[in-house]
């Protein structure tokens, strides 16, 4: 009997022993896997601090204009908008056409139906 409670205690002890390797390779494993992203945090955040410059410095309307120029993608500086009586003009031309279209289709209509 006691031979067996020396056994058992054995057992016991050998299974904790193993269950503390295994802990302790998985912290190492974790902590390797910590470091592993803190130096890719460190990475990205200097490519923010990076990027974060290069925006400021894009972000002038005169950088953007030269920007433009430079690629000579066709695009020039914006016209001056309208004020509100030419904008309100425009539109009523545009009313004006699109009254003149109705009468033709609907003249065009009369045609076919005599």
């Amino acid at each position: 009997m006691a031979l067996l409670r020396i056994i058992f205690v054995l057992c016991i002890l050998s299974a904790l022993i193993l269950c503390v390797a295994w802990q302790e390779t998985r912290v190492r494993q974790e902590s390797r896997r910590l470091q592993e992203m803190i130096a890719i945090q460190d990475t990205r955040t200097a490519e923010v601090e990076v990027l974060g410059a290069q925006v400021a410095r894009l972000q002038s309307p005169q950088r953007i204009i030269q920007i433009v120029e430079n690629m000579n993608v066709g695009l020039g500086r914006p016209r001056p908008r309208l004020n509100l009586l030419h904008r309100n003009m425009a539109l009523m031309d545009r009313l004006e056409s699109f009254e003149r279209m109705g009468k033709l289709h609907s003249g065009d209509n009369e045609d076919a139906a005599r």
